[in-house]
């Protein structure tokens, strides 16, 4: 049965599939090149074929190492939009099975009151990845009186979470909106331990907190280093791509299992792997 997760999980996977495609494709065009110029039967009548391929032919091989690069830096950004669509997600379920402002619990609301608060002291430099819109944001602040059952929620004002993508901030966000979950509900995933060829949930859970620090450094290390960076190759782009699938995949349907066991903030732990 689908649950209201699926939806950030179906548009990160189809970003995952386009990038690998994106990848292939550009591959396949640099050997296709390579080989044109003996493929084609280049004498007689220049047809619009033959002039296309003769100008693909002249430019410059595009740099594999650019590719890679643009698409890890996609990659990593696609896998922070699931995780703040998530965060939304789980928000509009807890919102929805509240009958008035004053049902959703004090640590809530206060949680909300502080995350609405700091994204109005970013009005005069908002984050353009969020699409704030700040008198709306005021709209619904004056909405949620303690007695309203017509209020409406900042649902985006808790997906402004930085370094989302180590997780740490993910778990625990996501637990106080009453989906609990920690690193190992995910190292104890047979397909996840497989890409690191573990078998304790312990192990898998330490190698995945690793993966997702270095994962996220290397990110900013293109981001602000430009094309020169050179440490992503066809093998580091494809399996950040696997463990990011496997460990959203698992991260939904972990929640789906969750909704409605507890609509009350969870306190629990941030989910440090265990030592």
């Amino acid at each position: 049965m689908a649950s209201p997760f699926d939806v950030s999980l179906t548009l990160l996977l189809t970003c995952l599939d386009e990038a690998e495609g994106t990848l292939a494709y550009i591959r396949d065009s640099i050997r296709v090149q390579a080989v044109l110029g003996k493929a084609l039967d280049w004498q007689g009548e220049q047809t619009y074929e033959k002039k296309l391929a003769a100008s693909f032919s002249k430019h410059n091989s595009p740099s594999l190492r650019v590719a890679r690069n643009g698409l890890y830096v996609t990659v990593i950004a696609s896998f922070e939009q699931f995780l703040r669509e998530t965060i939304v997600v789980a928000v509009h379920n807890k919102v929805a099975a509240a009958k008035q402002f004053r049902d959703l619990g004090d640590s809530f609301i206060k949680r909300h009151m502080d995350y609405s608060g700091r994204l109005l002291t970013m009005v005069h430099r908002p984050p353009a990845h969020l699409g704030l819109n700040f008198f709306d944001l005021c709209h619904c602040l004056g909405t949620c009186q303690q007695d309203s059952s017509a209020f409406r929620v900042n649902e985006i004002a808790f997906a402004s979470v930085k370094g989302i993508t180590e997780l740490e901030s993910f778990f625990e966000h996501i637990t106080g909106l009453g989906f609990p979950v920690q690193w190992d509900d995910l190292g104890r995933l047979s397909d996840v331990q497989a890409l690191f060829h573990t078998t304790r949930t312990c192990d898998t859970s330490k190698e995945l907190a690793r993966f997702f620090v270095s994962a996220t450094a290397t990110r900013n290390k293109i981001a602000h280093s430009g094309h020169t960076v050179a440490d992503v190759d066809d093998g580091v782009l494809s399996r950040t791509s696997d463990i990011i699938r496997r460990v959203a995949t698992g991260i939904t349907v972990h929640l789906a299992s969750k909704i409605g066991d507890g609509q009350q903030d969870q306190s629990g732990e941030r989910g440090k792997p265990r030592r």
